[in-house]
């Protein structure tokens, strides 16, 4: 169904911290595959940079997106 999170509740926009072999990151979803042969999230830094693909069992939900995320070092140089 269209509009659904994928399995483990996380969308877009939400804080997660994810392992991939041993190394821990914090970041956004910021996508995810679902398809009959890979389901993985797509995490990324606050920069909209992506760090990796993680699949959901080592995704685990931080903090709900609020839909608003600010840079803080465009805020420095203002």
């Amino acid at each position: 169904m269209v509009g659904q999170p994928p399995r483990g509740g996380v969308r877009k926009g939400d804080l997660v911290e994810a392992t991939k072999v041993g190394c821990t990151v914090r970041g956004y979803i910021s996508g995810y595959t679902n398809t009959p042969t890979q389901k993985k999230l797509s995490v990324s830094d606050a920069r909209w940079h992506r760090v990796g693909q993680f699949v959901p069992s080592k995704v685990r939900l931080l903090t709900r997106s609020m839909r608003l995320l600010v840079d803080s070092v465009a805020y420095a140089r203002w």
